[in-house]
């Protein structure tokens, strides 16, 4: 069941795994501590170099809402962010490519 880490719950927890994240003992297993599940999600090449320089070493990201709410206070990203970036930087790749594209029928 995933914990939903809104408001007082919110709170309450994050000062434990703040101190957890000083003394090295929160660590990624193969399981979110958030929701239990293996959420998590590879970073890609395809990510924006600004979003892979703040996750640092970390490879991984989680995709349930409270570690994506934990990433985002920590990071300022989450998995959300980086669908968005992604989405973004396709959409760019593609306008440029067909404005490329139309100059060049246009001169013909």
């Amino acid at each position: 069941m995933e914990r939903d880490l809104v408001g007082e719950e919110w709170s309450d927890i994050l000062p434990h795994i703040e101190d957890d994240i000083r003394i090295g003992a929160f660590k990624m297993g193969p399981y979110c501590y958030f929701c239990d599940q293996r959420c998590f999600v590879h970073l890609t090449d395809d990510v924006p170099e600004h979003i892979l320089r703040a996750y640092g070493t970390s490879t991984i990201v989680a995709t349930c809402s409270g570690g994506q709410a934990f990433e985002k206070a920590k990071v300022g990203y989450c998995y959300a962010d980086i669908k968005v970036a992604r989405r973004q930087n396709n959409l760019a790749a593609f306008f440029e490519a067909v404005g490329t594209y139309a100059f060049e029928m246009r001169e013909v």
